[in-house]
C-alpha cells in the first residue's frame, strides 16, 4: 500500500514574506522608548528619593510611600515601558507622592527652617538677633525636628524689636520735651526700669498710670507686642507649671502691694500739705490709683483662667506682657512718690539714723550682762556711794552738785538711763500723736520726711509735733550714736564675747514637735544668753524671809519676749525658763538646755571679766565726752566801798550759815569758817570766783575763794546763791550760753587730742545722713528744707557752718554747703536763728531772692512730693 511517506515532496524555494528591516527597526525603536520610560520612571522616583525633608518622621514617611510605589511597579513589571501611556500611569503614581498633604508639609517647614537658619545667621552677624528670638525659633524647631508625621514649621527668625526704647519715646511725647534722653533711664537687676535723673523724674512727676499704660496699647506697634510676647514665654522657659503658678501669684501680689502703697503714701501726704489744693490733687491721684487696682485683679483673673485652661505658654506670655506694663507705668507714674519716700536722701538718713539705733539695742545687751555678773559688785559700790552722800548732806545744807571725779562709776549709768528715759518719752510722745491720728508708725516717718524738706508746708498739727519733740529726740540720738561708737572702739581695743567660743565649735539641729528642723550655732547660744537677762526681773520676795539675808524672786517678762524674740529664740527662752540647771528637761529640749548651759560656762561667763574692763574703758571715755569745758576764774571786784561792803556781807553770812549747819557748806570740805568771818570783819575782803558750766548730765558748779589777812578758804555756792549774789555777772554771754550745748554735742563725737569737731558723728563732708541740725535751730526758714552741721578744725576757736538745702522748687537737694565764712562761738547761734528763705535763696542762686521768687517757693514748698 502506498503510503504518502513514499512520496518524495517537492518544495519551490521559500520566498520571506515579512518586512524583517523593517520590524528590526521598530523593535529598536521599541526598546528605545522602553529604555525612556523605564528612565523616566526612575528619574521621577529618584527627585522623589531626593527631596529635601529634615524631619525624620517626614523622612520616613516618604519613604514609606517610595516603597509603596515599587510594590505597586511590581506589578506592572511585565508591561510594555515603551508604552507612554504606561510610563504616564506610572508617571502618576508617583506624582501622587508629591502632592501628598503630609509631603507637602514636609517640604514646606523644611524650607522654612533652612530659611530660618540661614536669616539668624545672617542677624547674628549684624548684631539683630537676641537670646529670646534664638531661643523661640530653636524652641518651635526642636518641636518640629522631634515630632510626628503631621508636625509643621512656620516659625520665622526676626530681628528684636527695642520694645522698652520705643515705650521710652512713648512716654517722652507725653511729657511734650524731646530732649529727654535715653540714658536718663536704666533697667535694673530685675528688668524693671528705673529712671536714673532727677530733672526726668520731675518733668515725668504727676502722670497716671492709667494714662501711661493707655499711652503704651495705642503707641507700640504689632511687632514690639510680639517681642514682648516672646520676651514673656522666653522668660519662663525653664519654669515648670507648678513654678509659674507661685510666680503668678507673687508676681500679681507684688504688684498690687507696689501700687497699694503708693496709695497709702498718698494718703498719708494728705497730712504732708497744709494746702487745700494740693490735698485735693492727691485725692484724685487717689482715685486713678483705685482703677489701677481694680484693673491688676482683673489681669491677674484673666491670667489665671488661661494658665487653669492648659495654654501654658500664652499664660507666660499674658503675665510678662502685664508685668512689663505696670512696671513701665509705675517707674513713670507719681515718680515723686517712690522718689520721695523710698529711695530719697531723706528716707536713706531715716534708716541710718534706725541703724545707730540697733548699735545702742547691742551696747545696752552687753550693758546688761555686765550687771548681771557683777551683782554683789555693784551694791557694794552704791552703798559706798550712798554713805558717801549722807556724809555730805548730814549738814542738812543745800544740794550738792556733781563733781563728776568723786563718782567715777556713775557717768556712764547716768547717760544710759538719761537716754533710755529720753527714748521712752519721744517714742511715748510718737505713740500718742499716731493714735490721735489714727495712723502708724510709716505714716509718722512719712511725715517727719516732709517736715524736714519743708517745715512750713506741713500739716500744722504735724509740724508742732515735731517741734515739740525733735529736742528729746536728738539728744536720744546723740547720745546712742555716742556710746555707739565709744562701745565699737572698746570691742577692738578688747574683743567681743564670740571669741571665747571654740574653733570648729559644732552647729546643732533641733525637731519641734510639728517636724520642723531649726539649726542653732554656738553664736545662737552665746547671744541668746547675753540677752537673757533682759526678760527677767529679780525682785525681793514679801511671803518668804531668810536670816541669811533676802530672798529673791525671778519673774520672767512673757509679753516682752513674744514681741522681741525670734521664734527660733522663743525656743530657747521657754528651755531657760524651765531652768538652764533643771535636768529633768526631755528630749531635745535637754540638748538644748545643755548647750545653753556648757556656753554659758565657758564663753559668757569667762567674758565677765573682759566686759567689766571694756565697760569701765567705755565709762571713762563717755565720761571725758560729757564732762563740761574747763573751769573759768574770775576776781570778784572790790574797788569800791560798795563793792567791799557786799563782799563782806556775802562772807559773813557764809559763815553764819555754815555755823547754823554744825560747820560745814554742802561740797566745800575745804572751807574754814573761822577764817572766812575774820576776812569778812577785816574792812578789805578779796575773792576769786570760778565757773564750771554745767552739761546735760553734770549742774553748773560755783566756787568762791575768799582772800585776807587771815589767810584763804574756799566754798561753793548753789546756781540760786550765785544769781542772788553776783546776777548774771560772770556768766558767758546769752548768744555762747546758746551754743554751749552744740558744743557737748561736738564734744561727744570727739577723739582726744583731735583738733577737729564737729556736731556730725561721722568726719567728712556734711550729708542729710550725718545732719544734726534741722527745723527747730533753723526756725526762721519756712519754705527751704534746710539741715546741716557746725564744723571746727581748729580746736574751737573758729566754726564752720555746713548745710543741706532741698529746694521744692527744683526738687533737688545741695549738700554741704558752707555759709560764707567763719563763726566765731558767739556767732554761730545767731547766724542760724538769723537766716531765712530770702537769705537761703541768695547763699544757693548767689543773688537776692525777688518777691516773685518767695512766692513760689511758698506755694512749691506746700507740694507734699
Amino acid at each position: 500500500m502506498a503510503s504518502f511517506t513514499d512520496i518524495i515532496p517537492q518544495f519551490n524555494p521559500y520566498v520571506q514574506q515579512l518586512p524583517v528591516e523593517a520590524m528590526v527597526q521598530v523593535g529598536m525603536e521599541k526598546q528605545k522608548r522602553y529604555d525612556e520610560g523605564i528612565q523616566k520612571i526612575q528619574t521621577q522616583i529618584d527627585n522623589i528619593a531626593g527631596l529635601d525633608i529634615a524631619q525624620d518622621a517626614q523622612r520616613v514617611y516618604l519613604q514609606s510611600k517610595l516603597n509603596e510605589l515599587g510594590n505597586n511597579l511590581k506589578n506592572v513589571a511585565a508591561g510594555d515601558f515603551s508604552n507612554f501611556q504606561l510610563v504616564n500611569s506610572v508617571g502618576g503614581m508617583t506624582g501622587q507622592i508629591v502632592k501628598d498633604p503630609r509631603i507637602v508639609n514636609a517640604l514646606s517647614s523644611t524650607k522654612a527652617y533652612r530659611k530660618g537658619l540661614e536669616d539668624m545667621a545672617a542677624l547674628t552677624k549684624e548684631g539683630k538677633a537676641s537670646a529670646s528670638r534664638t531661643w523661640e525659633f530653636k524652641n518651635a524647631a526642636n518641636a518640629w525636628l522631634n515630632g510626628d508625621v503631621d508636625a509643621s514649621f512656620n516659625t520665622l527668625y526676626k530681628p528684636y524689636t527695642n520694645y522698652r526704647k520705643n515705650a521710652t519715646e512713648i512716654i517722652k511725647g507725653l511729657t511734650g520735651d524731646s530732649t529727654i534722653r535715653d540714658d536718663a533711664f536704666d533697667i535694673d537687676a530685675k528688668g524693671n526700669l528705673v529712671i536714673k535723673d532727677a530733672m526726668t523724674r520731675t518733668k515725668l512727676a504727676g502722670i497716671s498710670p492709667e494714662k501711661i499704660q493707655q499711652a503704651l496699647l495705642t503707641g507700640l506697634s504689632p511687632d514690639d507686642w510680639e517681642q514682648i510676647s516672646v520676651d514673656g514665654r522666653y522668660n519662663y522657659a525653664n519654669t515648670t507649671p507648678q513654678s509659674f503658678a507661685e510666680s503668678l501669684n507673687a508676681s500679681y501680689k507684688g504688684k498690687y502691694d507696689a501700687f497699694a502703697q503708693q496709695r497709702t503714701i498718698l494718703e498719708n501726704a494728705k497730712s504732708s500739705t497744709s494746702s487745700a489744693v494740693e490735698k485735693q490733687k492727691i485725692d484724685q491721684k487717689i482715685g486713678e490709683l483705685n482703677k489701677i487696682l481694680g484693673n491688676i485683679q482683673e489681669e491677674y483673673n484673666s491670667v489665671s483662667r488661661t494658665f487653669d485652661d492648659g495654654d501654658v505658654e500664652s499664660a507666660k506670655a499674658k503675665l510678662f506682657t502685664t508685668n512689663f506694663m505696670n512696671g513701665f507705668s509705675k517707674a513713670f507714674s507719681y515718680t515723686e512718690t517712690s522718689q520721695t519716700y523710698e529711695t530719697s536722701p531723706f528716707a536713706q538718713a531715716q534708716q541710718w539714723r534706725e541703724n545707730k539705733a540697733q548699735e545702742w539695742k547691742k551696747f545696752i545687751m552687753d550693758y546688761n550682762q555686765r550687771e548681771r555678773f557683777h551683782t554683789d559688785t555693784k551694791a557694794q559700790k552704791e552703798e559706798e556711794l550712798r554713805l558717801k552722800r549722807l556724809e555730805q548732806t548730814g549738814y542738812g545744807g543745800f544740794p550738792a552738785p556733781v563733781d563728776p571725779k568723786d563718782v567715777p562709776a556713775i557717768a556712764l549709768d547716768k547717760v544710759v538711763a538719761q537716754t533710755n528715759a529720753d527714748l521712752a518719752k519721744v517714742n511715748q510722745q510718737d505713740v500718742d500723736f499716731i493714735k490721735s491720728q489714727g495712723k502708724d508708725k510709716s505714716w509718722l516717718d512719712q511725715q517727719r520726711i516732709a517736715w524736714l524738706k519743708s517745715p512750713n508746708g506741713v500739716d500744722p498739727m504735724v509740724a508742732q509735733h515735731f517741734n515739740q519733740t525733735e529736742g528729746t529726740r536728738r539728744a536720744a540720738m546723740e547720745n546712742q550714736i555716742m556710746v555707739g561708737q565709744i562701745d565699737a572702739e572698746a570691742t577692738r581695743r578688747f574683743g567681743d564675747v564670740y571669741k571665747n567660743i571654740p574653733k570648729n565649735a559644732p552647729n546643732l539641729t533641733y525637731t519641734t514637735p510639728d517636724g520642723t528642723r531649726i539649726t542653732y550655732t554656738p553664736r545662737d547660744f552665746v547671744d541668746f544668753n547675753t540677752k537673757v537677762g533682759s526678760y527677767q526681773t529679780r525682785t525681793t520676795s514679801s511671803k518668804i524671809t531668810s536670816v541669811a539675808g533676802p530672798v529673791y524672786v525671778t519673774e520672767w517678762l512673757d509679753d516682752k519676749a513674744k514681741a522681741e524674740l525670734s521664734p527660733k529664740e522663743l525656743i530657747l527662752y521657754n528651755v531657760y525658763k524651765q531652768g538652764i540647771g533643771n535636768v529633768n528637761q526631755k528630749g531635745a529640749n535637754n540638748v538644748l538646755r545643755q548647750n545653753l548651759l556648757n556656753y554659758s560656762k565657758t564663753v559668757n561667763a569667762p567674758y565677765g571679766e573682759t566686759l567689766k574692763q571694756k565697760q569701765d574703758w567705755v565709762g571713762d571715755e563717755v565720761k571725758r565726752r560729757v564732762t563740761g569745758f574747763q573751769g573759768v576764774e574770775y576776781n570778784i571786784p572790790t574797788t569800791t566801798k560798795i563793792q567791799q561792803e557786799s563782799l563782806a556781807s556775802t562772807f559773813a553770812s557764809v559763815a553764819n550759815l555754815a555755823e547754823q549747819q554744825k560747820g560745814g557748806i554742802a561740797n566745800s570740805p575745804n572751807l574754814n569758817v573761822a577764817v572766812l568771818r575774820k576776812i569778812a570783819e577785816s574792812g578789805n575782803p578779796q575773792g576769786t570766783f570760778k565757773i564750771v558750766e554745767g552739761t546735760e548730765f553734770s549742774p553748773a558748779m560755783y566756787e568762791v575763794t575768799a582772800r585776807g589777812a587771815a589767810g584763804s578758804t574756799t566754798f561753793r555756792v548753789t546756781p540760786e546763791q550765785k544769781n542772788a549774789i553776783f546776777g548774771d555777772r560772770f556768766e558767758a554771754s546769752p548768744a555762747v550760753q546758746a551754743f554751749r550745748p552744740y558744743q557737748n554735742m561736738m564734744r561727744k563725737f570727739s577723739s582726744e587730742g583731735s583738733p577737729y569737731l564737729s556736731t556730725s558723728p561721722e568726719a567728712g563732708q556734711t550729708t542729710v545722713n550725718n545732719s544734726v541740725l534741722g527745723p527747730t535751730d533753723f526756725f526762721n526758714v519756712k519754705s527751704f528744707g534746710v539741715s546741716g552741721n557746725i564744723v571746727s578744725g581748729d580746736g574751737g576757736r573758729t566754726y564752720s557752718l555746713r548745710l543741706n538745702i532741698y529746694n521744692p522748687i527744683t526738687k533737688s537737694l545741695q549738700e554741704d554747703v558752707p555759709y560764707p565764712r567763719m563763726l566765731l562761738e558767739s556767732e554761730v547761734v545767731p547766724i542760724m536763728q538769723g537766716l531765712t528763705d530770702a537769705s537761703i535763696y541768695e547763699i544757693i542762686n548767689e543773688k537776692s531772692a525777688t518777691k516773685t521768687d518767695l512766692q513760689r517757693l511758698q506755694k512749691a514748698s506746700k507740694n507734699p512730693f
